[in-house]
């Protein structure tokens, strides 16, 4: 039985190899490397490793093996992999840059540049990076002008189906930036 359960697990994983060539950037893709990579990371990380490197100049898993090199605290490598992803311009990796920027902990703390990477990845429809892009300009709006980029963001992130799980967060945000709004224009 256990041989059975092996060739099949074996015969899935060539399929779905073999799927990923064959589809496009898109949330059927992404689902799929999220799923393999779901299933297989603490099974065994090397075999995960290996497919997102054997699959590298596909932006999503270059960004998937930068992101477990950043788990992992390989930093430097980490970078470079997801650097990869986003010149590429993938959304998510370009978000992961941003996140790099506004922490402080991989690239120089830079809000500025962090807002740059979050707005770039929110014009692509990213929800995290939609929500990213109103938290940073309502932190440092000094303006009328910043607090409605804010909400403008925060409203695209609201209706987001992406961000479906964390719309109270993102309503609180949203709040506190119509409270700032409003006292700028007292």
């Amino acid at each position: 039985m256990k041989f059975l359960q092996f060739v099949s697990i074996l015969l899935c994983v060539s399929a779905m190899q073999v799927s990923y060539a064959k589809i496009s950037y898109g949330d059927t893709y992404k689902k799929q490397v999220d799923n393999y990579v779901a299933t297989w990371l603490e099974k065994n990380p090397k075999i995960v490793k290996k497919y997102l490197l054997a699959n590298i100049n596909i932006p999503y898993c270059c960004f998937m093996y930068g992101t477990i090199l950043l788990q992992e605290k390989n930093f430097t490598q980490a970078d470079v992999y997801i650097t990869k992803a986003a010149n590429a311009e993938l959304p998510e990796a370009l978000n992961s840059i941003g996140d790099g920027y506004y922490s402080g902990d991989i690239r120089p703390k830079d809000h500025v540049k962090a807002l740059e990477y979050y707005r770039w990845a929110a014009k692509k429809g990213y929800g995290p990076a939609q929500f990213n892009a109103g938290v940073v300009f309502l932190k440092y709006a000094k303006t009328v002008k910043g607090v409605r980029k804010a909400i403008y963001w925060l409203n695209k992130a609201i209706n987001n189906p992406e961000m479906a799980n964390l719309k109270p967060y993102v309503l609180i945000s949203k709040a506190n930036a119509v409270d700032k709004l409003k006292s700028f224009k007292k």
